[in-house]
């Protein structure tokens, strides 16, 4: 495939007019194009760069869309991550990817899984995204329905971090080569072959039985569609795993 830059981050949200609907709040491609900006301005912060792999642990979310996004318009790799996927399965995956740098929600039970992660990778550091920003109403009221557990504080553990937002934007324009790539949990993909199938995945997640995961190819490209398509893509309401119960996809 040519390495032709597709349409830049913010043309292609922007012209896509769709959203996200999570938790009752619709999420606009305009802000998360904002929000994806501003997170990879923290990412550049924290250290990464153009050609780096950034592993997301994050349940479906606009904080997953977003840092995924961000990952791209810093030239850098995303790995979504399965979250239902048992810890070896997970470590595994990260010494394939070759990530450094892990994401994930200040959540117990993800903070209690990004701790086992860090153990099976040394050196492996782990930024800190704030939940209550997934939330439309104050965290005291729906911190209950929140599947990853209560909030959980920083672990002390020196290479766990909070990445606070930058406030700044990246220099210059940042557009996605075709090329750019993606490690899904079911296989790796370029942002080219994600808009190539995003039509047909589209379709099949409309169908009632679909459950399609954002961390897998259909999903991912299926909300690509839904966005160009000006819709509103609606994403389940649970945000991680329920405690003592396997971590289940919030796609629905």
């Amino acid at each position: 495939m040519s390495a032709r830059a597709a349409p830049g981050l913010a043309d292609f949200l922007a012209g896509a007019g769709g959203s996200l609907v999570f938790l009752g709040r619709s999420v606009t491609a305009g802000q998360l194009d904002a929000r994806a900006e501003a997170l990879a301005g923290a990412l550049e912060a924290a250290g990464a760069a153009a050609g780096d792999t950034v592993a997301l642990l994050l349940p479906d979310s606009p904080g997953l869309v977003a840092a995924a996004f961000a990952t791209l318009r810093l030239g850098g790799r995303p790995q979504l991550l399965d979250p239902t996927a048992p810890a070896a399965a997970q470590a595994a995956a990260l010494r394939q990817g070759g990530a450094m740098l892990l994401l994930t929600f200040d959540l117990r039970l993800l903070l209690d899984r990004a701790l086992v992660l860090a153990g099976e990778r040394p050196g492996l550091r782990v930024g800190l995204l704030r939940a209550s920003e997934e939330l439309p109403f104050p965290r005291n009221l729906l911190e209950p329905l929140l599947r990853g557990g209560r909030f959980g504080q920083r672990p002390a553990h020196p290479d766990f971090f909070r990445l606070a937002p930058a406030r700044r934007p990246l220099p210059g324009e940042r557009k996605i080569p075709e090329a750019a790539t993606l490690l899904l949990s079911d296989g790796e993909s370029t942002f080219g072959e994600l808009l190539a199938v995003a039509p047909a995945a589209w379709q099949e997640r409309q169908r009632p039985t679909a459950g399609l995961p954002l961390h897998g190819r259909k999903g991912l490209a299926a909300l690509l569609a839904c966005l160009a398509a000006g819709g509103s893509y609606r994403i389940g309401a649970g945000t991680g795993p329920r405690p003592g119960a396997p971590v289940t996809s919030s796609s629905a």
